[in-house]
């Protein structure tokens, strides 16, 4: 058994603006202090705050837990949700693997000490943190109920490879700036969650290039938060494997699926990424100019047998 020791580094502060408290300690792992902030809303209930682990991003001269808990703190009051910040520490790296430990034992600790609820948990990360929100996150795909990456540095897909296959049933809000990389740090790593059947929401900044300091942060990721608080993904039900043979349909496809009248034998339906019921196919044209365009799938039936086909969808 893992052997925890808090060392209290100051106390409570309260704050007549909000009324939160903040604080600083530090958790020993492996006979290293690893620092820790955290911020307990205003009307913190034990057992029923949700909380978000937000895991800051590598600058050593501007990034701590301290600076990234308070970069943080009117998100936290606005959502009220008890925020937990691992410190990367000299280094400023999040993603080592004593700080995966780290992150991992703080969580427990402090479940224990405060009593969060356990149930909706958020992982969310800027920079190298949008990247340990990926790999750490989906190592540890059961401690959460979602994931943030925000302006995430990832290259392609290299780090997240071997670990997409966790992704399924996960809900994911991706925030980019249009001027971060899309081609790199957005899109592959879009596509292969979707692929491994997460649900994927995303936000892309019009103009913004890779920074935390975007307009109306707080509200934009404040939305994200809430859309995964409110949903829930389940995507088993349309990922049945069967002896269906993938249908020869027009991929991507645009202004309209042409359903051929040999294939009238089968029940075909469109669903968007989170496997949401979008309307039902029929053969002959179907119109879908007024669709959003991006990944979709087919669900197609045929009796007891039922088989999933991705489908892309452009202007």
């Amino acid at each position: 058994m893992k052997k925890v020791i808090f060392i209290f580094l100051g106390i409570f502060f309260s704050f007549d603006i909000f009324g939160q408290s903040k604080f600083e300690g530090v958790l020993n792992v492996q006979g290293t202090n690893k620092k820790f902030a955290i911020l307990i809303p205003s009307k913190f209930e034990q057992g029923v705050t949700n909380a978000v682990v937000a895991m800051h991003p590598l600058n050593t001269a501007r990034w701590n837990g301290v600076s990234w808990r308070d970069t943080l703190t009117a998100f936290a009051e606005q959502n009220q949700c008890f925020l937990i910040c691992p410190d990367g520490g000299t280094d400023g790296r999040v993603d080592d693997s004593i700080d995966t430990l780290f992150t991992s034992m703080l969580m427990e600790s402090l479940y224990r000490l405060y009593g969060y609820n356990t149930n909706k948990v958020v992982l969310m990360g800027f920079s190298v943190g949008g990247l340990a929100t990926y790999t750490y996150g989906l190592s540890h795909a059961d401690k959460f109920k979602g994931f943030i990456p925000i302006g995430a540095a990832i290259n392609g897909t290299t780090e997240i490879a071997n670990l997409a296959k966790n992704a399924k049933d996960k809900i994911f809000y991706l925030i980019h700036g249009s001027e971060d990389d899309l081609n790199n740090r957005f899109l592959p790593a879009k596509s292969l969650l979707i692929e491994s059947k997460a649900c994927v929401k995303d936000s892309v900044l019009n103009g913004v290039g890779h920074t935390i300091d975007f307009t109306n942060r707080n509200e934009i990721l404040s939305h994200a938060y809430q859309y995964i608080l409110a949903n829930s993904c389940s995507t088993t039900d349309i990922q049945t494997e069967s002896e269906i043979e993938v249908l020869n349909i027009q991929n991507p496809a645009s202004q309209q699926i042409l359903i051929p009248e040999s294939l009238s034998r089968f029940s075909i339906t469109l669903l968007n990424s989170f496997g949401q019921n979008i309307c039902k196919l029929h053969t002959g044209e179907n119109a879908i100019s007024h669709l959003t365009p991006g990944v979709y799938f087919l669900r197609i039936g045929h009796g007891s047998k039922v088989k999933t086909q991705k489908i892309v969808i452009e202007n």
